[in-house]
């Protein structure tokens, strides 16, 4: 709650609390991604806008930057699932860039998930805007 302190809203009836999950959502797209081994309730999944990826080994934000970006991606043939992959790690070589961090494929694959206190970072490395929306699944489900 260190990032509460930061915020001073004394005539606000605003109160930060503590965020304990968040979904990425693309303004391209108007739809979350998730991880495979999310339970996606039905009325996301049964969307056929709803693409998603495979086990992302907790790299799903530089597979929606991937795709928003349309990083040589090909959605012929299972293009999306065979190319988003490679596609990640292009965007991952332009996060290490932008940090100043040397690229290797060791780096890549035991990179620590991004942190939503860290958006406003990528939003600066990849000209981009990321919203965090949340959604009561009662209300959608009635």
């Amino acid at each position: 709650m260190e990032l509460a302190h930061k915020f001073n809203y004394p005539s606000s009836g605003y109160q930060l609390k503590p965020i304990t999950g968040f979904k990425i959502y693309l303004y391209q797209r108007d739809h979350a991604l998730n991880n495979n081994e999310v339970v996606i309730p039905k009325i996301i999944r049964d969307n056929k806008s709803v693409i998603n990826f495979p086990k992302t080994n907790s790299k799903c934000v530089f597979h929606c930057i991937a795709y928003h970006k349309r990083v040589s991606l090909t959605p012929q043939a299972g293009g999306l699932q065979g190319g988003s992959l490679q596609n990640s790690s292009v965007v991952f070589k332009q996060y290490c860039a932008f940090k100043d961090i040397s690229f290797t494929l060791s780096l890549c694959r035991n990179f620590k998930p991004i942190d939503i206190l860290q958006f406003d970072e990528l939003e600066d490395c990849f000209k981009l805007n990321i919203n965090v929306y949340t959604m009561d699944i009662k209300i959608w489900e009635r």
